[in-house]
């Protein structure tokens, strides 16, 4: 009996021990997985940076592309669109990096303007520095644009101050106001702009890969006439929409 205790302890032993180096070796899988998909992801950044270097051909260094600010892939998008569609008026929802890759492209195309609302008052004070050391600012407007109550349907929303937007809006980029000011920070956009949209108004949305920004784009879809196109991709999600009669090519 001794020793088939010992043996059915030692199997049990041993069976614990496959057991645990099996979960070892899954979590190093996983974290070797996770490894190359950050190589992948950087790699991916990186070439999407060179790509825009190129494209903008700015004697400056860009400001950040990491962090908050948009990152290298989806400012590809705005380049592409803009040189593709050409705005007249462009409207931003929050200034940045964003703002200078815009304004470059309203100088590379030869016309148009670009009107970046901003409720942080340092924040616009540091893209207008920008704007002037790439020698843009003749391109684009930073508009100091607290946030304020508006009402849409019943709700009322913190969004933009939007008494100094001009109309006819040909592109609609929207990265801001941040995800703490409210749930669904980003929703107000449309609605609110809905009315001061040309025909062929395209809309670009950041962060689209965030449950706020997809639930956003759903009531869009639903409540403002718009539809999404697919075939673009962003490391933070990218969503590109525009009024229902318009195609994107």
């Amino acid at each position: 009996m001794l020793l088939i205790g010992i043996l059915t302890l030692q199997f049990a032993t041993l069976a614990l021990v496959v057991v645990l180096y099996r979960r070892i070796r899954r979590k190093q899988f996983d974290s070797e997985d996770r490894v190359v998909e950050q190589l992948n992801t950087v790699y991916t950044q990186l070439e999407a940076l060179l790509a825009l270097r190129g494209a903008l051909a700015l004697n400056d260094p860009l400001p950040a592309t990491r962090g908050w600010a948009a990152s290298p892939d989806f400012l590809v998008h705005l380049v592409r669109e803009a040189r593709t569609r050409q705005p007249q008026v462009i409207v931003e929802c929050s200034s940045g990096t964003s703002t200078v890759v815009l304004a470059r492209m309203v100088q590379a195309n030869g016309h148009g303007h670009v009107y970046s609302l901003e409720h942080d008052a340092l924040y616009a004070a540091k893209t207008r520095q920008a704007l002037v050391s790439h020698g843009l600012d003749a391109f684009a407007t930073v508009i100091d644009a607290p946030l304020r109550s508006h009402r849409i349907g019943s709700s009322t929303w913190m969004w933009y101050d939007t008494s100094a937007l001009p109309r006819d809006i040909d592109m609609l980029v929207i990265d801001g106001p941040p995800a703490t000011t409210q749930a669904l920070a980003r929703y107000p956009a449309v609605p609110l702009l809905r009315s001061t949209m040309s025909a062929a108004c395209l809309i670009v949305l950041d962060d689209a890969a965030r449950p706020d920004e997809q639930a956003a784009v759903a009531r869009w879809i639903a409540d403002d006439g718009v539809e999404l196109h697919t075939g673009y991709y962003a490391e933070k999600g990218i969503a590109v929409l525009a009024p229902r009669t318009v195609a994107v090519g």
